[in-house]
């Protein structure tokens, strides 16, 4: 039997409609800059040495005897949440979002506290006020509402080891996104 072409076109949309959607891919993550703030070249400290990087972007050695060449600040991490245009179940518009964000392991340099703050947007928290300082975090969001979108800077505490040859050192993390 043969459909007319209206009756496949209608056919194909139920499918794509009635099709089971994966809240994750709803949330959309985006960090400008993609990396961790570069804190430039690092000259050899004979103890561990931990700078903080302010949500705006300063950079203040906190201990240690490592010594940071530059003296200008960063550009720190804005992270961007948003829903996409694919919204079909509109679960932006009712459902919470969870945010965690964690640091990836180095044995070298690594992120041992993260600070969040400059929100802009549709984001809220939930509970009203920012999330403590921690070393990893995990924090929820009001609904972004249909097509929302919002930002939050992040400041973070970074630790070098002892002993460290003189040069760059990349540090990471990773922040992930769910509906609740």
């Amino acid at each position: 039997m043969k459909l007319a072409a209206p009756a496949v076109i209608a056919a194909a949309a139920a499918c794509v409609l009635g099709a089971p959607s994966s809240a994750a891919a709803q949330i959309q993550i985006s960090q400008t800059p993609a990396v961790a703030p570069a804190l430039g070249t690092m000259v050899r400290g004979t103890t561990a040495t931990s700078f903080t990087v302010s949500t705006a972007g300063s950079v203040t050695k906190t201990s240690g005897n490592g010594i940071r060449i530059s003296s200008a600040g960063v550009t720190p991490p804005t992270v961007t949440i948003s829903c996409g245009f694919l919204n079909l179940n509109g679960l932006c518009a009712v459902r919470q979002v969870r945010v965690t964000i964690q640091p990836v392991p180095s044995s070298d340099a690594q992120i041992t506290k993260f600070y969040v703050g400059s929100v802009t947007g549709n984001i809220l928290m939930a509970t009203g006020s920012m999330p403590a300082p921690a070393s990893s975090m995990t924090f929820d969001l009001k609904p972004l509402g249909l097509l929302g979108t919002g930002s939050f800077t992040l400041g973070m505490d970074v630790f070098t080891a002892a002993g460290l040859a003189s040069g760059t050192y990349n540090f990471a993390y990773t922040v992930t996104a769910s509906f609740i």
